[in-house]
């Protein structure tokens, strides 16, 4: 997983608006904390990932 740092150099190399890299930053936060418990159900962390793009936070 990219860290903050990494998405915030993506951001800047690919002039993104910052609210766009702060979304990527919760999101990957969101899937971090989520997916273990998501594959333990048999969930897909494809599923959580799009949840949590479209949501921001925890689904």
């Amino acid at each position: 997983m990219a860290t903050m740092a990494d998405m915030v150099v993506a951001a800047k190399l690919a002039k993104r608006p910052m609210e766009v890299v702060e979304q990527s930053v919760r999101a990957a936060s969101c899937i971090d904390e989520v997916a273990s418990e998501k594959a333990a159900q048999g969930q897909e962390v494809a599923t959580v990932a799009a949840m949590c793009m479209m949501n921001g936070k925890k689904g």
